[in-house]
């Protein structure tokens, strides 16, 4: 079939646009279709062009879905360089000092009376648990938590608290019963009655600097009391071992420990990053008295990646909340006061050191602990979950926990007398002990850097954008050849279709309007003709006319003008010829 139209110009075809695409495009095997001679030959070039084509597209599936999978991979590199002391909070483990314990409610001072071991292991025949066993707590009941609450929900769902059926422990039940009723205390009181920086603090020194009791910032704890968290900015270690760390004394005032219901001597520290919320009793380890504890510190900073390939979070939500820097675990540990804040509209007695300066309001009506209850029961079942992610950036700290005995008898005295300038009460006391007595009152915790070198953990996107770019480009340009410039001939060869589309459908509805045209039927039809609908006046030639037909009519427009058809031949009534022979012209008033 040719594509020369008249007087031999090529017209268009689709013909024409591919044979033209396949002269000058680079795409393998399209040339060869068009100039292969014998029809095998373009089956195969054809056939080969298919099957580059749909391996192509299995290729370039493969490759878009594992980037939309947004894998990743952890880099892990080695730093050296000035180190930033993380911060220590340490907390005496005695909660209350017992010289104080006259200022507290007279439910807690019957409690700590009647668990008091002097009234139970001087009795014969009786062990001193079992007489723990015995003890009728009812009457240290907290009266405002409306425990009643609790207990009948815990009737009411009773299938949904998965926890080990039997008696509970007397130990665990004198400890719940005394940590309700110390966080009953007002604020204030509570930390009154609890140890006092000033008076635990021997020595303190960073390098060869000395810090001091105002350097602490006070961080309340439930089960341990008044903690301190020494967090002080500008602490950059500049050298490895324990010259160069933090050094803490520690006067632990033994005798103010309260019988019964503290068990053991000694101090709970917890290391953690700057501006974090302090987890004593979950992440903390204790440190004994009368022993030199040192903490070799390597740091690990980690920076996670954010959507859409990972999921880490900064929180400023938190931060403008809590006034500390968000983590994971701080996030797990507040979930229950935020959800009560969120839905019940004010906040537990418990977690008052939290929103203290808050503009929320305290629990304090039955309604408001129904919802506190219920809002504990749905979280502690998984009803209510928050969603907590690791933080973008995080430093974490490996510790490397060793200890010796100290201080030696003869150092014992020398701090002995250092307290006795400052607190001649206790100096007293303190005169009275053994020297192992004396001993146990001390803590000493060093703290360093064990080298100054830091792991970085990063996460990184495993497939960046340029490579994944070059990894389609590769496809393509292994199965069918295209390069970028070749693809904008494929989008040449697009537009010339349309355009090729759009001419042809021209051509076609311009050759239905001249059929149109030059048909009389479709004209009178259709109402296309201007001479349409006028009235039809035979006559013979204009010679012939004579004035048995009348004078010619007149007419007041060109509408009405009729159709006149002439007769050429011989004459014969009006409007016919008696041989059938006759031709019609339109003549021109």
């Amino acid at each position: 079939m040719s594509d020369n139209g008249e007087n031999g110009v090529k017209t268009k075809s689709i013909r024409r646009v591919f044979s033209r695409f396949s002269e000058k495009t680079t795409m393998h095997a399209a040339p060869y279709i068009n100039s292969a001679t014998y029809i095998t030959a373009k089956v195969i070039w054809a056939f080969l062009l298919v099957a580059g084509i749909a391996a192509m597209t299995l290729h370039l599936y493969y490759l878009i879905n594992n980037f939309l999978s947004w894998p990743k991979k952890t880099t892990l590199t080695l730093g050296f360089s000035n180190l930033e002391l993380p911060a220590v909070t340490i907390c005496n483990v005695n909660p209350i000092r017992n010289s104080q314990l006259h200022n507290t409610n007279i439910r807690l001072q019957r409690l700590v009376e009647k668990v008091d071991p002097d009234n139970f292991y001087l009795r014969r025949r009786k062990r001193f648990l079992d007489a723990f066993d015995n003890q009728n707590l009812s009457y240290y009941d907290d009266e405002t938590d409306y425990d009643e609450i609790q207990e009948e929900l815990e009737r009411q769902n009773l299938e949904d608290y998965d926890e080990f059926e039997g008696v509970r422990d007397a130990i665990a039940e004198i400890n719940h019963r005394f940590t309700e009723l110390y966080m009953d205390e007002d604020i204030g009181v509570r930390e009154d009655i609890g140890h006092d920086i000033h008076a635990m603090l021997i020595r303190c020194s960073f390098g060869q600097f000395s810090c001091f009791p105002e350097n602490f910032t006070l961080h309340r704890s439930q089960h341990y009391g008044n903690c301190y968290t020494l967090d002080a900015k500008k602490m950059i270690v500049k050298d490895s071992g324990p010259a160069l760390g933090l050094t803490l004394m520690l006067y632990m005032e033994n005798h103010e420990y309260l019988a019964g219901i503290t068990d053991g001597y000694g101090a709970r520290v917890h290391i953690h990053a700057k501006d974090t919320v302090p987890f004593p009793y979950q992440s903390g380890f204790f440190v004994q008295t009368g022993q030199e504890t040192t903490i070799a510190l390597k740091q690990t900073k980690i920076e996670r990646i954010t959507k859409p390939h990972g999921n880490c979070a900064t929180s400023q939500e938190f931060k403008d909340l809590y006034k500390k820097v968000y983590t994971r675990q701080s996030c797990v540990y507040l979930c229950r006061p935020t959800q009560i804040v969120k839905q019940c509209g004010c906040y537990d007695d418990y977690d008052a050191d939290l929103f203290q300066g808050s503009s929320k309001r305290i629990c304090t009506s039955r309604q408001d602990y129904e919802c506190v209850y219920r809002v504990t029961y749905d979280i502690i079942n998984k009803k209510i979950t928050c969603t907590c992610t690791d933080p973008c950036v995080e430093d974490d700290y490996d510790l490397e926990i060793s200890s010796r005995e100290w201080p030696t008898n003869k150092y014992s005295f020398l701090i002995r007398e250092a307290i006795c300038e400052d607190s001649p009460v206790d100096c007293d006391i303190l005169r009275n002990y053994t020297i192992e007595n004396l001993r146990r009152n001390f803590v000493k915790l060093v703290i360093y850097y064990k080298q100054l070198n830091y792991q970085s953990l990063k996460e990184e996107a495993d497939i960046e954008n340029a490579q994944f770019a070059s990894d389609v480009g590769g496809a393509i340009g292994l199965w069918i050849g295209l390069s970028i410039l070749s693809i904008f001939e494929i989008i040449q060869l697009i537009v010339e279709l349309v355009g090729y589309c759009l001419y042809r459908n021209e051509k076609l509805n311009e050759e239905t309007r001249r059929r149109q045209r030059n048909d009389p039927t479709y004209r009178r039809k259709n109402g296309n003709s201007r001479y349409n609908d006028r009235p039809v006046h035979y006559v013979t030639n204009s010679r012939d006319h004579d004035d048995r037909y009348g004078p010619p009519p007149s007419w007041n427009s060109s509408k009405d003008i009729p159709e006149v058809r002439i007769y050429k031949g011989r004459r014969s009534s009006y409007g016919g010829s008696s041989n059938g022979d006759a031709q019609y012209s339109r003549p021109t008033y």
